[in-house]
């Protein structure tokens, strides 16, 4: 595990890279925040997910961002290996999972995103790194189904595992497909009929969505004195 501060050669000073002003820090081991299981986070048919996240450490299992998937649905955006990863759950009982390349650098900012459609069959699963589209996949076969599940950042939905260890901010679910470049992926973002969870950590987990999805949050520390390296580069 990963102690981030000056031990680590890492100035602390106000911060920056994320662009908002704060972030929730997770600490890989026992934080998250639950958004409870609101009408509105129940997607079928198109969806965005989408955060800024700094991760401090991978350690070669899940590292989940936003978590809804269970055994009759939902959704999940994790990394793997510091690789992006996009899994859904479909009627039929079947997880697909998808992953972008190439991956992400440990220690700096990146704006994440993917979109999946089922009402398309071809080139509709897209991730987009930094608001430049890195990957695009065909999913021809399944659709997207709902759950009862609580939709939880930094940990898996259905068990106590996949802790997310570094910093993230600025979180949204959308019903709709979203496009990025790199000139709008910066915020705060503002929240349209949409947007199903809009978490801006501004000072606290509330739902800016309109939806009232308001986050619980255990553990996780807001923060807004560390030092981010700037947005970061993908590697080669």
């Amino acid at each position: 595990m990963v102690n981030i501060g000056k031990d680590e050669g890492m100035s602390i000073r106000p911060f920056s890279g994320g662009n908002f002003g704060r972030a929730y820090y997770f600490d890989g081991i026992d934080d998250y925040i639950d958004c409870g299981n609101g009408s509105s986070l129940n997607i079928t048919g198109q969806i965005t997910l989408e955060a800024w996240v700094f991760q401090c450490w991978d350690g070669g299992v899940d590292r989940i961002i936003i978590d809804k998937l269970g055994s009759s649905g939902g959704y999940k955006l994790y990394l793997l290996t510091s690789q992006l990863y996009f899994a859904f759950q479909s009627s039929g009982g079947v997880v697909i999972p998808y992953y972008a390349t190439p991956a992400l650098t440990l220690f700096h900012w990146y704006h994440v995103a993917v979109t999946f459609d089922d009402t398309l069959t071809s080139n509709n699963v897209k991730f987009y790194i930094n608001g430049v589209l890195r990957q695009t996949n065909s999913e021809n076969t399944y659709d997207l189904a709902n759950n009862s599940l609580n939709l939880m950042i930094g940990k898996k939905t259905t068990e106590a595992s996949g802790y997310f260890n570094g910093f993230i901010e600025e979180v949204r679910v959308s019903n709709n497909i979203r496009t990025f470049t790199p000139g709008s992926i910066n915020g705060p973002y503002s929240p349209d009929s949409n947007t199903k969870l809009l978490l801006h950590f501004d000072g606290n987990a509330d739902d800016y969505s309109g939806n009232r999805n308001n986050g619980t949050v255990t553990g996780a520390t807001l923060t807004d004195e560390y030092e981010a390296i700037p947005v970061g580069e993908i590697k080669a």
